[in-house]
């Protein structure tokens, strides 16, 4: 992911590159906390996830309150409401139901592919052209999705005993 930066780390850019960076920190930690959730006595960690979005939402909302007035049209309502029930509440329950199965790494790695496909979409809708060094990052966390998808997993040991 760091070689969508190679050439385009600017001084005057420090907040937002220090708010990816920390957000990236916080999905690697949410990820592991779900996984830890999940595999736990409740097994479910949808609760959690929709509790922390609730918190987010409500320490977001005095700027959402100030764009609205400018923003929300009816289309604009629409795809408000689209984003939040299908991209993220879909996403987020998928996500949840998910990371029971796989390792956190793994479910770490797939989720990678959402900001990898990102420049194709922007390619396709809009025509700008993805750096080199971009493709290049896009390419190894594709191949590394794949290989750890098609590489035989080892067994691990049961901790039930017969």
């Amino acid at each position: 992911m760091s070689l969508f930066f190679v050439g385009k780390v600017e001084a005057g850019q420090t907040v937002g590159n220090l708010l990816a960076i920390a957000s990236g920190v916080f999905f690697a930690l949410a990820v592991v906390l779900l996984r830890r959730e999940a595999k736990s006595g409740s097994g479910d960690a949808l609760p959690s996830t929709a509790l922390g979005n609730l918190i987010a939402a409500a320490l977001t909302l005095p700027w959402a309150l100030k764009a609205v007035p400018e923003v929300l049209t009816a289309r604009g309502a629409g795809v408000l409401l689209y984003l939040g029930i299908v991209q993220l509440g879909l996403g987020y329950f998928l996500f949840v139901r998910g990371v029971r199965r796989v390792p956190a790494a793994e479910a770490s790695l797939i989720s990678m592919l959402e900001p990898v496909l990102n420049p194709l979409w922007v390619l396709i809708g809009f025509g700008e052209r993805p750096g080199r060094w971009a493709l290049a990052g896009g390419a190894i966390v594709i191949a590394a999705v794949v290989v750890r998808t098609l590489a035989p997993q080892p067994q691990r040991a049961s901790t039930t005993s017969v």
